[in-house]
């Protein structure tokens, strides 16, 4: 693949805080972009990852983010248009979900689903449709998402009797693989480094 250059360009992270979050945001910072960066309630964890985007040269800021609530995503793309006027791109990273120690449904309640499909689809949808003005302005935006590597992962792990097939991972991954398509104006339209938005 051709390397990133991203000098001049604003980055979204959510979910930041986290080892994932954390690693993604030290690569677009790598490779020159301007980070925001969100979390929910670690704020220790959302600070260090922070600090490393700053130590590498590029302007960070960290902005809390409860993407299950719709009044937290405007209130967050609100400080981000604050900080950098926008972003050209949004990579959905943060995401919730819990191991169901049976092998059936009986173990997965609404409440669990609901929350799962909250945090993993319905959030990372009205960010993006949030967004969407900045996303596809100029030559267009991208949108990555890591909710496909989680399934392909998830699936191994069945096979191999480390989870279970009842995990609620797999819906929401497949959701927000949908949500990718759902944004494009042609769909499978693929930049190399993410999900383009023109």
């Amino acid at each position: 693949k051709e390397p990133m250059d991203l000098h001049g360009k604003i980055a979204l992270v959510t979910g930041g805080s986290g080892d994932i979050g954390r690693a993604i945001c030290d690569a677009l910072a790598a490779a020159g972009a301007d980070i925001a960066l969100t979390y929910v309630g670690n704020v220790e964890a959302a600070q260090a990852s922070l600090a490393r985007v700053t130590a590498a040269g590029r302007r960070a800021v960290a902005i809390h983010l409860d993407q299950r609530d719709e009044a937290s995503i405007l209130g967050a793309s609100a400080e981000l248009r604050a900080a950098f006027g926008g972003c050209d791109i949004l990579v959905n990273n943060a995401a919730w979900n819990i191991g169901i120690p049976f092998p059936n449904l009986t173990g997965l309640d609404a409440d669990t689903w609901d929350r799962v499909q909250e945090t993993n689809v319905r959030g990372p949808y009205l960010l993006a449709r949030e967004l969407q003005p900045e996303l596809t302005a100029g030559d267009g935006g991208r949108i990555g998402r890591r909710a496909h590597a989680g399934v392909e992962q998830h699936r191994l792990l069945v096979q191999q009797g480390r989870a279970h097939p009842s995990d609620p991972l797999p819906g929401s991954g497949d959701g927000t693989e949908g949500l990718g398509q759902l944004c494009c104006a042609r769909p499978g339209r693929r930049h190399p480094h993410g999900q383009s938005i023109t």
